[in-house]
């Protein structure tokens, strides 16, 4: 017996870069149009985020481990420069609108919590978990197409990693960083209740 080690179809779309995939060649003969193909991340683009998302996760731990505020923030800021450069990397037409908002809600998430009084320690916890699961989506996914292991396998993989790094751990930070601001600065409604009673609701 002789394994097939015959490539995945979908490999075969990355042969020539730059140039996309035309479907329906044999509808424009009849005066339909043709569809174009939305280009998927090529193999260098999928392990180009393994690497980043990697080095932000390092970073994040050994701020957390040293105690080092500063590292935190080069960390921080290096995730949201990534964000912008993948958003104008991929453009419009090859943005899925799940890769849309997470191009949008990261960087705001970023910023806002750099305004908190929580410990930078929590942040750096939350860091890890979202790029550490990022490194491991684009590492599945580089092997999902060119690889011959097991789809099943590498899905059930993803669904745990998922869920610790994705829902339970992210929810644990998010609830301390709401009741850490709760607790020290009171609820919006109270805040601005005070500043309306000091000033009014706009500067003078």
């Amino acid at each position: 017996l002789h394994p097939n080690l015959q490539l995945r179809d979908d490999v075969w779309e990355e042969v020539v870069p730059g140039q996309e995939a035309q479907l329906g060649e044999e509808a424009a003969e009849e005066g339909v149009a043709k569809k174009r193909y939305i280009r998927k991340r090529t193999g260098a683009e999928l392990l180009f985020i393994v690497v980043h998302n990697s080095a932000v996760t390092s970073m994040a731990m050994l701020a957390w481990l040293l105690g080092y505020p500063y590292l935190a923030l080069h960390a921080f800021c290096l995730e949201i420069g990534y964000e912008v450069f993948d958003s104008f990397s991929l453009g419009f037409q090859r943005m899925e609108p799940e890769t849309l908002i997470h191009h949008l809600v990261s960087p705001i998430c970023i910023l806002c919590s750099t305004q908190t009084d929580i410990d930078f320690r929590v942040l750096c916890q939350l860091s890890i978990c979202i790029d550490l699961s990022g490194a491991i989506l684009g590492m599945s996914k580089f092997l999902l197409r060119f690889s011959h292991l097991s789809a099943s396998k590498i899905y059930q993989f993803l669904s745990i990693v998922y869920i610790f790094l994705r829902v339970i751990f992210p929810l644990i930070d998010t609830v301390i960083i709401v009741s850490r601001e709760l607790t020290t600065k009171g609820s919006f409604s109270t805040r601005l209740q005070l500043q309306s009673d000091q000033q009014g609701f706009f500067a003078r």
